[in-house]
């Protein structure tokens, strides 16, 4: 995965990008993934899209397959705005 991350357009390279895993549970498992790319929004969105997909592609090469259903949590660490995401990905 690490690999796939250095590969998407608009990470740098520099700092390193980290692939971390943050906990093992049945039928899971949970990544922490870091990079650094421009801080305008569009960019941070389209980088992030980017970022997600090549991480599934390398799932998919390896033989990983991501269960159903999948609980997605997005956090902004620039924004106070992290319990509404939380919310709304939760369907609450």
């Amino acid at each position: 995965m690490l690999e796939a991350i250095f590969e998407v357009e608009g990470v740098f390279s520099e700092p390193t990008p980290e692939v971390d895993i943050s906990g093992i549970n049945d039928g899971s498992f949970h990544l922490i993934v870091r990079y650094w790319t421009l801080p305008e929004q569009a960019q941070v969105r389209r980088t992030k899209t980017r970022a997600v997909v090549a991480i599934k592609v390398a799932c998919d090469r390896s033989g990983m397959r991501i269960p159903q259903p999948v609980a997605i949590n997005l956090y902004d660490l620039h924004s106070s705005n992290n319990s509404a995401l939380n919310s709304a990905n939760n369907g609450e």
